[in-house]
Formats: C-alpha cells, sequence, structure tokens
C-alpha cells in the first residue's frame, strides 16, 4: 500500500528533505528504483513500500517517484512567459512616424483576447514589451501612456484575457539605453521580477527589432509576418497573432511528450 501527504519522507541513507534539491535527490532514489523505506515523520508523512528484490514493488516506487516529481516540477519550477510587442500585434500599428497618443486611438486586433486567453490557460505568463520614445518626443506623458495601458489590459480582462504586466521603453535612440528593444533590458527586468525561465520563454513581434530582442534574452521567437514572406531568424512566422500561438503550443505539446518520454 501506498499512502503519502505532501510534507515529507525519508529515503534509505537520507536525511529528511524539506528543501528543493534534498527532496529530488531522495526522490530520485525512488526514479532508479533502489531500496527505500517510508518512515513516520511527526510533520508529515509518506509511505512507500520497500523494493528488496519485488519487481512489483520497484515498479511501484518508481510510478510514485514520477508523480512526486511533477508534482515538484508543477510547484517549484521557474515560470515561462510569452512577451508581446503591442503594436501590430495587440493593437492595430498606426502608420509609418506616428504613434498612438491617445485611448480612442488603441484599437484591439480582431483575435488577440482569444489568442491571449489561450496563453493564459497554458499557463503562460503573459507580458508587453514596447519601445515608446513617443515619451522622449513630449507626445504623450508616461503617465497617460500607463493609464492607456491600465485601460487597454481592463478591455482584455473583459474579453477573458489577462496581461501580467506592460513594460516600455520611453527613451529615444539616442544614446542607446539597456531597455529599448532590439535590447533585451525589458525582458530582464520581467524575468528578475516574475521568475522566469527565459529559455523556455517566447518573444512574440512583427519586426526584426523584436525578434532580435528575444534572441538577446535568451528567448524562443515568433514573428507576425504575411504568409508569402520568410524569416529565416524567427523560429515561428505566421500572419496573425492566433495562428502563431496554436503553432507555439503545438511546438510545446510536441517538446513535452518528447521530454515525458525520456523520462522514462
Amino acid at each position: 500500500m501506498i499512502r503519502f501527504s505532501i510534507a515529507g519522507w525519508r529515503a534509505r541513507n537520507a536525511a529528511p528533505v524539506w528543501g528543493p534539491f534534498g527532496w529530488e535527490r531522495a526522490a530520485g532514489d525512488c526514479f532508479r528504483g533502489q531500496e527505500g523505506r517510508g518512515t513516520r515523520d511527526g510533520r508529515g508523512s509518506l509511505y512507500l513500500c520497500t523494493v528488496e528484490g519485488n519487481p512489483g514493488y520497484q515498479e511501484c516506487h518508481i510510478l510514485t517517484g514520477h508523480i512526486l516529481r511533477e508534482w515538484w516540477n508543477g510547484q517549484f519550477s521557474m515560470n515561462k512567459a510569452v512577451f508581446l510587442d503591442r503594436d501590430g500585434v495587440i493593437i492595430r500599428k498606426p502608420s509609418e512616424g506616428e504613434y498612438v497618443t491617445r485611448w480612442e486611438e488603441m484599437e484591439v486586433l480582431p483575435g488577440v483576447a482569444e489568442a491571449i486567453g489561450l496563453l493564459n490557460r497554458s499557463k503562460f505568463r503573459v507580458l508587453v514589451v514596447s519601445n515608446q520614445r513617443c515619451v522622449a518626443k513630449g507626445l504623450v506623458t508616461a503617465h497617460d501612456l500607463e493609464s492607456m495601458h491600465r485601460r487597454m489590459c481592463e478591455q482584455l480582462a473583459a474579453a477573458g484575457a489577462t496581461i501580467d504586466g506592460v513594460y516600455y521603453c520611453p527613451h529615444e535612440k539616442r544614446p542607446a539605453c539597456s531597455c529599448r528593444k532590439p535590447a533585451p533590458g525589458m525582458l530582464l527586468d520581467a524575468a528578475r521580477k516574475y521568475q522566469l525561465d527565459l529559455a523556455a520563454s517566447w518573444m512574440i513581434g512583427d519586426s526584426e527589432v523584436d525578434v532580435e530582442a528575444g534572441r538577446n534574452a535568451g528567448c524562443k521567437t515568433a514573428r507576425l509576418l504575411e504568409s508569402n514572406i520568410a524569416d529565416d531568424k524567427a523560429d515561428v512566422v505566421a500572419p496573425s497573432l492566433g495562428e502563431v500561438i496554436n503553432r507555439i503550443l503545438h511546438l510545446e505539446k510536441r517538446i513535452g511528450l518528447v521530454a515525458a518520454r525520456s523520462s522514462y
């Protein structure tokens, strides 16, 4: 019989383990089918059948080890995120040389709320990273820009799409700063705040600058482009945010299946 409560357990020749690395080390004894006896602890218990040469008990140990590892990864692994450019990805892009400076000019593109909602349900954090030199040009104040971003997030939330944070660079192109894309500063700041695994995260934009920023941060990248245009720098190319996200989730599912198979 196996009985466990998620509080702690001991394996043979292992001290009580409550921290992340010790816990995994002890669980590793189960993965490899080594002998281990469950012991009772005052703060909780996990009873594991011993193996001692019994193949049925070995299988029981291995299965339990995988269950525990999956629980551990789900609870304590770093987060993954999708970074979205704003203009041309979430809202309609203004004409070349122009900027969105009023809420009335901010038009959310069709299908965006549904696409972001799909990311939310797939356990990705969703973060906006946008170059907004219109602030440096004096066309809009930082306060008014942040107010527009707040209203944009509220509108999307009402449609079932959650944006976890909005980052923008208010600076001019010169002198160079660490946050204006293609520099990775905004992505790195978000990674520190949200404990993100950047290698497991994606940057989605509609320009080479967005793709380069994602690559500079160590992310996988996707670009919105017409279907007849090629981009050999982005990992995924599609004409709309919804199509890009569907392709990303398909890739993530395949990666997850491969990882699951390799763990057995």
